[in-house]
């Protein structure tokens, strides 16, 4: 009972509980803290609806502006942020269509400022791709959301901002 790996024994086991309780403590603390992110996402116009050459596949490039205070949503306990807007719609043959129209992984809160107002560089960086001929006339909404990385604990989603538009009925290129 008082030989050495035994004292050893119950110095871990006494820390690995200490730990796990205070490891517990920071995942419940991180729910009581307030996070009210801003975000304004706005599509700024669509171009090239066209039929993918090659393939019988639909495309479209997506313009949009987006402006968003993520600083609320660092604190102690917030490794980094995963930031992305989609593009869903709906199809015959597929019910659910989502897409990732960009992305971008936020490291720290001096970063979570975000201002893509006017600027090309925030399409996607090669068109949107429908599998099949259904992006003419499709109704798209565009939204905005995140998944916060803790440092500990689990992986927290969110989604705010969003925006519905339909594409035109006309192919605006013909090949």
């Amino acid at each position: 009972m008082y030989s050495a790996p035994s004292r050893a024994n119950a110095i871990f086991a006494y820390t690995t509980f200490v730990l796990g309780g205070l490891l517990f403590l920071n995942v419940v603390s991180r729910l009581l803290l307030p996070s009210n992110p801003v975000v304004s996402l706005k599509l700024n116009k669509f171009e090239n609806l066209r039929k993918h050459y090659g393939s019988d596949n639909d495309q479209v490039v997506i313009y949009f502006d987006l402006k968003a205070d993520l600083t609320t949503l660092f604190n102690w306990n917030t490794k980094q942020l995963f930031v992305y807007v989609t593009a869903e719609y709906s199809t015959p043959t597929n019910k659910f269509n989502q897409l990732i129209i960009w992305d971008k992984i936020i490291r720290s809160k001096d970063d979570a400022m975000l201002d893509l107002v006017g600027q090309t560089g925030q399409r996607y960086n090669r068109p949107m791709y429908d599998n099949g001929r259904n992006l003419r006339g499709a109704n798209l909404t565009l939204s905005f959301h995140w998944d916060e990385t803790p440092i500990t604990g689990i992986l927290l989603p969110g989604q705010l901002g969003s925006q519905n538009f339909k594409l035109a009925s006309q192919y605006s290129v013909e090949l």
